[in-house]
């Protein structure tokens, strides 16, 4: 018992009640849920939008987008449905978390670690402004209930429940994120298609969506002179990592299909000051996305 009062003294700032009851150590988790409630009440899942073209912004906003099966799947499956235990389904709900926040990593170039943990994925979001800062607040505070219940921890079914709705909308937001450069992809792919010269002059589209080793290329097409250009579009600055990731992917494309005159293009909003160099010493080059949208 000794042992397990030590254990807890660092967190006894944060736990307003300890209440011993057989093995379990049954935690007040309100001052975690308060700090839950107020940073969800702030996440505004439409800010991915503000400041995409007005085009974009109404064709995102009149497409019916099926909600999401797994949030669906979760929110049947709170704390209040008969037989359903609580600690699995906040369990549940963070490993839903962390696979979409890989997935939004991912498709902005950066490689996360397969070993990062969850709160190491939110920070690093925020730090490339992928996420706002009350999502990954939120994510951080569900992450450490969630540890302090999968080690034995017990919680009441309402604080459970509260939690777990707080974890729904923060899971929601993150795949509005995914929807949102999904319908952004496919509008600026409809206009590189109706007009390819603005790529540059000459440049024609051969295909989209194109499956190169374990990645899928977003353009492939060729330039006035015949040669495969391999096109990446971005909605965000170019980062280092996406200027990386570009160059692995057209490196891949001339090994796989033995065309050692390819070149790589990457059309995003701007470069980041620390991508600058990267990109001007790589074979990569960049078309600004504000030429694109004719802005």
């Amino acid at each position: 018992m000794l042992i397990l009062l030590l254990a807890i003294i660092p967190q006894a700032s944060r736990i307003s009640k300890l209440v011993f009851s057989g093995e379990k150590v049954k935690i007040d988790l309100e001052t975690p849920k308060q700090r839950l409630q107020q940073d969800v009440e702030h996440i505004d899942s439409q800010t991915e939008t503000a400041n995409l073209p007005e085009e974009v912004r109404r064709d995102f906003g009149n497409r019916e987008r099926p909600r999401n099966q797994t949030v669906s799947d979760l929110s049947s499956r709170l704390p209040d449905a008969e037989g359903a235990d609580p600690i699995t389904t906040i369990a549940n709900l963070t490993s839903e978390i962390e696979a979409r926040l890989r997935e939004i990593l991912l498709s902005e170039g950066l490689s996360p670690d397969q070993k990062a943990t969850l709160q190491f994925l939110a920070n690093q979001a925020r730090e490339n402004e992928l996420i706002q800062s009350e999502t990954a607040n939120a994510i951080e505070t569900l992450w450490s209930i969630r540890n302090r219940l999968v080690h034995g921890g017990a919680v009441d079914r309402e604080d459970a429940e509260t939690i777990a709705l707080a974890g729904t909308k923060v899971l929601d937001t993150l795949q509005n994120y995914l929807e949102v450069s999904e319908v952004t992809e496919v509008h600026l792919r409809e206009i590189l298609a109706e007009n390819p010269e603005l790529v540059e002059p000459g440049f024609e589209i051969r295909s989209v969506e194109e499956r190169v080793g374990n990645a899928h290329i977003d353009v492939i097409g060729e330039d006035a002179s015949g040669e495969t250009v391999v096109v990446e579009l971005k909605l965000r600055p170019i980062t280092e990592e996406v200027v990386k990731q570009a160059q692995r992917r057209l490196e891949t494309w001339k090994t796989t299909r033995s065309d050692q005159t390819a070149r790589g293009i990457i059309v995003a909003p701007d470069v980041e000051s620390g991508a600058k160099e990267s990109l001007d010493q790589s074979a990569i080059e960049f078309r600004e996305l504000k030429t694109i949208y004719g802005k």
